[in-house]
């Protein structure tokens, strides 16, 4: 998950499965259970509440993305299905 900025959200995109047709294992897991992840961003971990965005809220996100990680755009190019967008909020 990366970071954009000051934003809580966080953009999901592993290259791992950038052009893979289907979602990774971890996205089920966490659309599964949204509520068993921890984010590292300092020197601590923190629990945190996952979920998915879609429609405006979706675009406005990725574009915030693509604006941060401009190879994002690409990854997207590169597969028919639309990679998920998934904001980690602190428990």
């Amino acid at each position: 998950m990366n970071r954009l900025g000051d934003q809580v959200g966080r953009v999901t995109v592993d290259q791992q499965w950038q052009i893979d047709t289907a979602h990774p294992v971890w996205y089920h897991n966490l659309a599964a259970d949204p509520g068993a992840a921890q984010v590292q961003d300092g020197p601590e971990p923190f629990d945190v509440t996952v979920r998915e965005v879609g429609g405006d809220e979706r675009a406005a996100w990725w574009e915030r993305a693509v604006a941060v990680f401009s190879n994002y755009a690409e990854y997207q190019g590169k597969t028919d299905r639309e990679i998920p967008v998934l904001i980690a909020s602190p428990r």
